[in-house]
């Protein structure tokens, strides 16, 4: 809760004012988000996120696991690409980057 004073034409103190935030909302969204974050760290199935050009921005431990690197050793300089054959790439992955660059 914040409370601010209010003055009058003399600069005395007539009133104040209080504002209270309402942030259950975003507490629920936090410890949501938080359940998430641990499922998916904890996983054994490995989990990536690349952006649209196949650089990582993010791996899980079991994804970095399976290819001999930590994760953050991938999230720094790590490529979609590096880990994938020419023709997967080629076949698969193109497909889906075109794809998501026209359709979003």
């Amino acid at each position: 809760m914040t409370i601010a004073p209010m003055f009058d034409d003399r600069g005395r103190i007539s009133h104040f004012i209080a504002v209270k935030d309402e942030i259950s909302e975003r507490i629920r969204l936090e410890q949501e988000l938080r359940r998430f974050h641990l499922a998916v760290e904890q996983a054994s199935d490995g989990i990536l996120l690349a952006d649209i050009k196949g650089k990582i921005e993010y791996c899980n431990p079991a994804w970095a696991r399976l290819h001999g690197y930590k994760p953050e050793e991938l999230q720094r300089r790590g490529h979609i690409y590096q880990f994938h054959s020419r023709e997967q790439i080629e076949n698969e992955l193109k497909y889906y980057c075109r794809h998501l660059r026209q359709h979003g």
